[in-house]
């Protein structure tokens, strides 16, 4: 599974689709603006400041190798068919042919015996005053039946070179992405259908096609653009909820990225949504300028954690310049633009030196490349620290933590108050110290090697204030299905089954679908990746799925008291309880037996009780409940 799954499009090939498409849609953006080189001008510019000076990565320039734009002889069409910055023209059905008006691109794919493989019509965006008016009729779709002369030429030019439907990307960014969902929405009749089983990629776009999956759009939820006009049917059905000051709206819609955002120093800042997240608010405009030249979408589609990623995940994705890198932390803030502060998130950062921190959930943290920091607090957190020298803290104090480092070099560190950390390609560790002073530590083979400065001479050499961290050894599992029982359990990535014993008990799934049965003591149950089966049975337990659509099982006899931490915390995730029919009939006999006590909902059940952090019991509905 990844975010940008699409079609038979899946792992590397989504991404390599949304990288490529989001590339060709800049180039026609930028390439030429009022016979202004703009892509030329940028490379020129990147000479001068280099990547990451400003934006938080590379910027794309050119056609990616092996394209190049396809003439109108080519075509068959006359000269004239194209303007004064190489693109082809569309009538507006406003407009009428003003210059500047609908302009498009045709670019073709070659392999290095000059055969042509692929096609991609590419809308440009917004570039003059002119293209305004067009936005007035993009939810009626209007402009589809003038998309036809050039349609037709493309088909035929296709068919011409023994290419169909299928082998033709459709893409743009802005206006232009938004031209992209009106042409999948008439693709049936469109050049007589040929377009029908194309690939439709929206970058940005402001009005989505929702309709039969025939469309991806991909964009952040700061840029006041992306789903501007959603799917609403008419403009004035877009405008109605944005007045008076045409602020945005939080769609949730299938065939959109709605809870990425592209961490930038104006939404760091909160100026984007300071007045007013609003088209007419300047700087909630960052976002949409910044994500047109970003490698955002490389970032995520390469980050450790991708896998673990769909449609509706909650990505937050570094974008910050130089400067606000040195003392502005990365995180899912809670802000107007967004209503996912809180829930399980992936932070991506970048090449560069970031500061990251998680939230109260789950999180999954890739810090790429860089010298990084990153601040850890509650739940079940993975950080792949990636290239460079990167540094976690913690909570508490030395002694609250127990690690363990297992064969294949992953470090895992656990505390009762703080949850359970996993750790990959991470160099130092500081626990900032409850009372006490904080303290560093480096990670060796076989410990932490505590490194922090003692002012007084040859203590450490008596052991007086030595504080290293031996690691706790721990039964782990293969890449194959396992059955594994201990008091610290990793169960590795198959498809495992774990078990504790009558003391206190650490289970850890892993990736996998994984099946965790707690014993007769306080365990501490973490599913980790996908979707796993966490088994209460007796004592006072903590239990965690991580990320997937968990099932939380509840014995017929079990006792004592059971914490689920992250029940349904995820965005596009679903998470189960279930009893047994003894305890519970339906899910009104559930319902009847909850009650909230501060921010969680308990469930008391007899002979046990479920607590649910972080859950009011309106957050609970009928399909949360399952008997077996």
């Amino acid at each position: 599974m990844g975010m940008f799954d699409y079609k038979d499009y899946s792992g590397a090939d989504a991404v390599e689709l949304i990288t490529l498409t989001h590339r060709l849609a800049a180039y026609s953006n930028i390439a030429s603006v009022a016979t202004i080189p703009v892509d030329g001008l940028l490379e020129t510019s990147t000479r001068i400041i280099p990547d990451g000076a400003v934006l938080g990565g590379r910027v794309d320039r050119g056609l990616p190798d092996g394209w190049r734009a396809i003439s109108p002889d080519e075509l068959g069409l006359p000269a004239d068919s194209v303007n004064v910055d190489g693109h082809y023209t569309v009538t507006s059905p406003l407009t009428g042919d003003l210059p500047t008006g609908p302009e498009v691109d045709l670019f073709g794919e070659y392999d290095d015996n000059g055969q042509l493989s692929r096609i991609a019509v590419s809308w440009v965006g917004t570039n003059s005053p002119v293209d305004v008016a067009d936005y007035l009729q993009l939810n009626a779709g209007t402009i589809a039946s003038q998309m036809e002369p050039f349609l037709s030429a493309v088909a035929s030019f296709a068919q011409g070179n023994g290419l169909s439907g299928d082998d033709v990307l459709v893409t743009g960014y802005s206006l232009g992405g938004g031209y992209t969902n009106v042409m999948a929405r008439f693709n049936d009749s469109l050049a007589d259908g040929f377009f029908a089983d194309s690939d439709y990629v929206g970058h940005a776009a402001p009005v989505i096609y929702d309709e039969g999956g025939e469309v991806i759009n991909v964009g952040s939820e700061n840029d006041i653009v992306h789903r501007a006009a959603g799917n609403q049917p008419t403009l004035e059905d877009a405008v109605a909820p944005t007045l008076p000051l045409l602020e945005g709206q939080d769609y949730d819609l299938a065939s959109s990225t709605d809870n990425v955002i592209l961490f930038d120093d104006a939404y760091a800042s909160g100026s984007t949504y300071i007045p007013a997240f609003s088209l007419t608010n300047p700087a909630s405009w960052a976002a949409h300028v910044e994500g047109l030249v970003s490698d955002a979408t490389t970032r995520i589609g390469t980050s450790a954690f991708y896998d673990l990623t769909h449609r509706d995940s909650v990505v937050i994705v570094s974008n910050l310049g130089a400067l606000s890198r040195q003392s502005v932390w990365v995180e899912d803030k809670d802000t107007p633009v967004s209503s996912h502060a809180g829930a399980s998130a992936f932070l991506i950062g970048t090449e560069f030196d970031d500061k990251i921190r998680d939230g109260v959930s789950n999180d999954f943290i890739d810090t790429m490349g860089g010298d990084d920091v990153i601040r850890l607090s509650t739940g079940f957190d993975a950080v792949d620290g990636g290239a460079g020298h990167d540094e976690v803290w913690l909570d508490g104090n030395a002694s609250d933590w127990t690690a363990y480092r297992l064969g294949s070099g992953e470090l895992f560190l656990e505390s009762a108050e703080s949850g359970l950390k996993q750790l990959t390609d991470v160099e130092e560790i500081t626990i900032l110290g409850a009372g006490q002073a904080a303290r560093h530590y480096a990670v060796e083979t076989s410990h932490l090697e505590d490194t922090t400065y003692d002012p007084i001479p040859f203590s450490r050499f008596f052991g007086q204030s030595d504080q290293d961290i031996r690691y706790t050894s721990a039964v782990e599992g293969t890449d194959a299905d396992d059955t594994l029982s201990g008091s610290a359990v990793f169960g590795g990535r198959g498809d495992d089954t774990l078990s504790g014993t009558d003391g206190d008990d650490l289970l850890v799934g892993g990736y996998g679908h994984d099946v965790l049965a707690g014993g007769m003591g306080d365990d501490r149950l973490y599913g980790a990746a996908d979707d796993d089966v966490l088994i209460f049975t007796a004592g006072n337990d903590t239990l965690n799925g991580g990320h997937g659509d968990d099932r939380f099982v509840f014995a017929a006899d079990a006792s004592g008291t059971a914490i689920v931490e992250d029940f349904n915390k995820a965005y596009g995730e679903t998470d189960s309880l279930v009893f047994d029919p003894s305890i519970f009939a339906d899910e009104d006999a559930v319902l009847a037996a909850s009650h909230e006590e501060g921010n969680d909902t308990v469930i008391d059940a007899g002979d046990f009780t479920v607590r649910l952090l972080g859950t009011s019991t309106s957050d609970l509905h009928a399909g949360d409940f399952l008997f077996a």
